[in-house]
Formats: C-alpha cells, sequence, structure tokens
C-alpha cells in the first residue's frame, strides 16, 4: 500500500478529503510546491512557524498582502491536517505571520458607461465560431451581467429553463454552491430567448479568448478600461445604492457584508449613506 511521506504527496491525499474546484486544488498544490521549494526540503518537518515565518516574508516583495495571506491560510490548515496525523506539530497561530491587508477602493462602471457597451455590442457584426450572431450573444450577456452580477462562469452556465415566466432566473454559483434568484428585464429575457438554445450564453472558446474579444468591446466602447468584474462590482453597487448593503450582498450571492464591502464602489452608493441633521443658522453667520 502506497504511504505518501513528501508534503506534495500529502497535499495530493489532503485534497482527496475535500470537495473543492479543480482551480482551487492546482493553486493549494502550487503553494505546497513552492513552500517546499523555498525551504529546501519536502517533508512535513519543514513546517515550523520560523520557516512559514520567512518564507510568507519572502513573498511580500513580489505579491500583494492579500494574497500572501492567502497563502499563510492555506499552508497553516494544511500544517493542521499534518499535525492530526501526527506527522508535524500543531502549528501556534500567534507566532505566525499575519499580514495586513490594507482595504481597497473597488472601481467600477457607471449607468452611462453601461449603456456605452451596450452601443457597441449591438453594434457587433459576425459571428462566433459556433455560428452564434456576435451582436446578440454580447447584447445578451452584458444586460445579463449588468442585472445579475453574475460571475462570469455563471453567467455561460445561465439554462433558458432557469427563466422563470415572471422572468426571474435561477442560477446556482459555481463557485460556493449558493443558489440565486435575480428579475431579469423584459429586454433581457428576450435577448437570451433570440439565441434560442438550452444554455444562451454558452463560450465557445477557452476562457483567455473571453478576455480577448471582451477587451475588444470596451475599447469600441470608448469607456474606461475594466473587466467583466466591473460589471459584477456595478450590478451589486446599483443595488446597495438603492436597497442597502445587505441586499447588495444577497444579490451578488456573498454570504457576508464584509465580503461584499471588500468589492463594491462606495462612490455609487455615497448619496445613499446616513448622514446627521443639517444644522442651519437662521440668523446667518456669526
Amino acid at each position: 500500500m502506497f504511504r505518501p511521506t513528501t508534503t506534495t504527496e500529502l497535499a495530493d491525499q489532503y485534497l482527496c478529503e475535500r470537495d473543492v474546484a479543480a482551480a482551487y486544488a492546482t493553486g493549494f498544490r502550487h503553494k505546497v510546491r513552492q513552500f517546499a521549494s523555498w525551504v529546501g526540503f519536502d517533508t512535513p518537518a519543514a513546517f515550523t512557524e520560523d520557516n512559514l515565518n520567512g518564507f510568507l516574508s519572502s513573498l511580500r516583495s513580489t505579491l500583494r498582502p492579500a494574497t500572501v495571506k492567502n497563502y499563510r491560510g492555506d499552508l497553516v490548515v494544511f500544517w493542521r491536517w499534518l499535525a492530526d496525523r501526527d506527522l508535524a506539530e500543531y502549528p501556534r497561530g500567534r507566532r505566525i505571520l499575519r499580514p495586513h491587508v490594507p482595504a481597497t477602493v473597488p472601481d467600477c462602471w457607471t449607468l452611462d458607461e453601461i449603456r456605452d457597451l451596450l452601443r457597441a455590442a449591438q453594434g457587433l457584426t459576425g459571428q462566433l465560431v459556433d455560428g452564434t450572431d456576435r451582436a446578440a450573444y454580447w447584447t445578451a450577456a452584458i444586460l445579463v451581467g449588468y442585472e445579475t452580477g453574475l460571475r462570469r462562469a455563471d453567467v455561460w452556465a445561465v439554462r433558458r429553463d432557469g427563466i422563470l415566466a415572471d422572468g426571474r432566473l435561477v442560477t446556482v454559483s459555481r463557485k460556493t454552491g449558493r443558489r440565486t434568484v435575480h428579475q431579469l428585464s423584459a429586454a433581457a429575457v428576450e435577448a437570451l430567448r433570440r439565441l434560442d438554445r438550452p444554455m444562451p450564453l454558452q463560450w465557445p472558446y477557452n476562457q483567455r479568448r473571453w478576455g480577448v474579444h471582451f477587451d475588444r468591446l470596451v475599447v469600441a466602447a470608448k469607456v474606461r478600461r475594466g473587466t467583466w468584474k466591473w460589471l459584477r462590482r456595478t450590478s451589486g453597487s446599483y443595488v446597495a445604492a438603492q436597497y442597502g448593503e445587505a441586499a447588495g450582498a444577497e444579490h451578488l450571492g456573498h454570504s457576508s457584508l464584509a465580503t461584499f464591502r471588500r468589492y463594491y464602489d462606495g462612490n455609487l452608493v455615497a448619496a445613499s449613506r446616513p448622514t446627521p441633521p443639517a444644522i442651519t443658522c437662521a440668523d446667518g453667520p456669526a
């Protein structure tokens, strides 16, 4: 019977015990290999507070604080898993570097810029490789993306039979497994039906080509440089502006307000923030 001995082999066993996405598993293995390479040997004995602190410190010169924090989280969880099997001493979390992650100021498009994107999409010519009309595809994609805030992979997976008679769209996030319900406009429903296939927004190319095509659309629309994530932020930010942050978090399928607040654009909800009563002086300034 094969008994894993290196951290790389043990990482495979760890992942076999967990229901995780393929992309996460690939990233997890990379972190374990990178740590073992930095320490200089590939055994559970590599896991000491000094070694992990040194490794995390070495990452700070090239990676964002949030990424270094992600490395710390995955490696500490793996270390505890090793300790549960008596392959290492348990980590003492208080002695392990905790990267400070400063707040960011997310950016997104305005309603006028979304309209410009939509006009650019409607002006496209030609077809995608599977014969789908480019203008029809990107018009539907932008409408659905803006109205639902769905992640790219979930937009691709939208099903025609997931659209209810009243225009509600029911989806399950591939990333979180959470079910979301969004109300589509009549225009979005019609745009999806016009594509006339079970998965209207299924993408016929690879993931990289999506970015290439969308970047060209952004340039054609003459809006600020941004990615599909900006569309998701726009959607959540405007929902928060009208209905509050809790509604924005639910709209995007976030599990907590803390997560939502990291990604929505506070500039769009500034007008809706609570303020104290205005001070007025009847006789004017002193």
